[in-house]
Order: structure tokens, then C-alpha cells, then sequence
């Protein structure tokens, strides 16, 4: 029996020993990088890395090292690519870090990582045309990207490398019913396709968006998936009037969720109605009327403020809070063009 419970007891020891020998190993890597699954962004500003100038301390991403008592210097490379091409790379310091009072063990977010690990980085020239879109925009373009972390000892020795995946899915938010025509109380179901979060339903009674029907828990609308059936909204509308609505909701960004709203949409409210009456501008009307504008906005200014609206769309003209024909606008611009009318200030909304 002595002998067998002295056996036992050096088995339990080599456990414990083996054990504690385990625990006590670490190795220098990078232990875990967050976020570890493919992240959706509607915006993602390039400023918001922290590695370029100008951005601020949002957490796009975090590394975390493994404890190591090494003193072996280390620094940081990293690369943003989209598949094809890099976009962005740049390293921290290459005379390194010591790994033991720098790296072990710690948490760095993206915008810690010039600050305590220096470097330089930048925009890859073989970036292209998405070069040329962020610098013009400061956003990356829609798109499935990767940011790749690589660790090395000073000299160039590779040690580790862990990478991020997010893909970039620009906002939409399209209305669809009402949108410029007449609608019966039976028939007013709101309607609209989106990719926002977070939505709202509202209503106002001027074109600009002014003016909102406010009513304790009816109105606005919150939570509101893709259409919202609107026939219990009655008793706050007025028959034969027009009303306007809106959706706001977040969007997705790399300095957190962003409120937006979408445009406005015009429609005349009946009780009840045998007839659809169109409103607004038709296609070929917006066409002409922007045409107009251009040429206004060359002889009045120069071609730059007009090429600047080439990518608006009209969707509706406003005169003293009122909603105008093609006809009504057409007169005016042709008394802006023919000097009738003198114009002292241009902006657009």
C-alpha cells in the first residue's frame, strides 16, 4: 500500500510540474486582432484608421500580443488592399520597439498605434483610380477589403501576421409609394427600399421639411421596417391637402452609426377619391429645367459652379413655400437669362 500511494503522489507532482511549465511558456505574436469576422460598414472614412493625418480615436480595429518577457526590438507592418492592389501601407518604427515594455500583453487600437509605435504611412501609388476617389473623397469606395497586421523583429525577420475583412456597402434609401401623386386614406401605404437601420416614418406639412405633424406615439413612426400602412394616420390629415414624408434611419461607419434621411416625397391626401391625380415634375422636365440651370450658372458665375450640379437631381422646385409647374419655373429662368430678373444669390439643397 505505501508503495502505491507513493506512486500516486510523484504522478500527481509530474502533473502539476507539467502543468505549470505549460503555463508559464509564451511566445511573441500577435495573439488576437478585433473584429474577427467580416464587418459591414455603409462609410468608411480612411482618416477614421488613425493612420493618417487627421483622423480621430475610433476603434475601427485592435490588436492584442501575447506576454513574452523578450527585449528583442519589434515594429509593426500593415496594408489595406482591396483583392487586387494595395491601397494603404506604411510601418511603424523600423528601429523597433522592445517587445517586453512595448507589445507584451497589450491592447493597441488603430489610432494608438503612430502614437506609440511611430511610422509613416501612406496612400500606395498603384492605388489607381481608388487613389484618385479618396483623395477626392476621403471614403473608400464600395468594395471588400482587407487590412493585413504583420509583426517583425527589427531587420526585417518575419514573426507574425493576423488580417481584418470588411466589406463596404454604400447607404440607399429609395422612396416608392406615395411619390407625386394623389392617395386615398384606403390606399395610403407607405413604401420605400432601403439598406438603413434604425428607421422613422415622418410627415410634414411644407416641402422643405418643415412644419412636421408631431402626435405623442403616432407620429413620427419609429421602427418601421420596409412600408408602413398609413389608413390610421387619417384623423391627423386634412382631405384634399398635400403632405410630404420623409425616412431617417443610421447608417454604419467607421466613427460609429451616422443619422440620415432620405429625400422628400410629395402626395395629396383624400378621404376618398374615384381619381389619381400625377404631381411633380416628369423625367423630360427635370432634363430641361437643369439644362437651364447650367447655362444660367456659366454666364452668372463660371463652369465650374455649373459642371458642380451635373450630379444633382431635381425632385421638386419650391416659390414661396409653394410647389411650381414646369411652366412657372421655365418663366423665371427665362427672365434670370434675358436680365428681367436680377438674381443675388445661387445655392442649392
Amino acid at each position: 500500500m505505501k508503495n502505491i500511494k507513493r506512486g500516486l503522489f510523484i504522478i500527481v507532482s509530474l502533473l502539476f510540474i507539467f502543468s505549470s511549465f505549460s503555463l508559464g511558456m509564451a511566445v511573441v505574436g500577435i495573439q488576437s486582432v478585433w473584429p474577427t469576422a467580416l464587418t459591414t460598414y455603409n462609410r468608411f472614412l480612411a482618416a477614421d484608421l488613425g493612420l493618417l493625418p487627421g483622423g480621430k480615436d475610433n476603434k475601427v480595429f485592435s490588436i492584442t500580443f501575447n506576454a513574452d518577457a523578450s527585449v528583442t526590438a519589434h515594429y509593426l507592418h500593415i496594408e489595406v488592399s482591396d483583392g487586387s492592389k494595395v491601397l494603404l501601407s506604411g510601418n511603424t518604427a523600423l528601429t523597433g520597439k522592445q517587445y517586453d515594455t512595448e507589445f507584451s500583453g497589450r491592447i493597441l487600437y488603430n489610432y494608438d498605434i503612430l502614437d506609440e509605435l511611430g511610422g509613416k504611412f501612406s496612400i500606395a501609388s498603384g492605388a489607381g483610380k481608388v487613389k484618385h476617389k479618396i483623395m477626392a473623397t476621403g471614403v473608400l469606395p464600395e468594395g471588400t477589403y482587407t487590412i493585413t497586421i504583420q509583426l517583425y523583429q527589427s531587420g526585417g525577420v518575419y514573426v507574425d501576421e493576423e488580417t481584418i475583412n470588411f466589406i463596404i456597402i454604400p447607404p440607399y434609401l429609395q422612396p416608392v409609394y406615395p411619390v407625386d401623386t394623389s392617395v386615398t386614406k384606403a390606399a395610403l401605404n407607405f413604401k420605400w427600399l432601403t439598406n438603413i437601420t434604425n428607421k422613422e416614418l415622418h410627415i410634414f406639412t411644407d416641402p422643405r421639411g418643415n412644419n412636421e405633424i408631431l402626435a405623442g406615439n403616432r407620429l413620427p413612426i419609429r421602427n418601421v421596417s420596409r412600408s408602413y400602412r398609413g389608413s390610421g394616420l387619417g384623423s391627423l390629415l386634412t382631405d384634399a391637402t398635400s403632405y410630404y414624408w420623409q425616412i431617417y434611419g443610421h447608417i454604419s461607419t467607421t466613427h460609429g452609426d451616422e443619422l440620415v434621411k432620405g429625400p422628400l416625397s410629395a402626395f395629396l391626401y383624400f378621404e376618398d377619391a374615384s381619381y389619381v391625380i400625377d404631381l411633380g415634375l416628369s423625367d423630360k422636365d427635370k432634363e430641361q429645367i437643369m439644362d437651364e440651370l447650367i447655362i444660367i450658372l456659366e454666364e452668372l458665375i463660371n463652369k465650374r459652379a455649373a459642371k458642380s450640379i451635373s450630379t444633382y437631381d431635381i425632385d421638386r422646385i419650391v416659390l414661396d413655400n409653394s410647389v411650381v409647374t414646369r411652366e412657372e419655373i421655365m418663366a423665371i429662368l427665362l427672365a434670370i437669362k434675358s436680365k428681367q430678373l436680377n438674381v443675388n444669390s445661387v445655392y442649392f439643397r
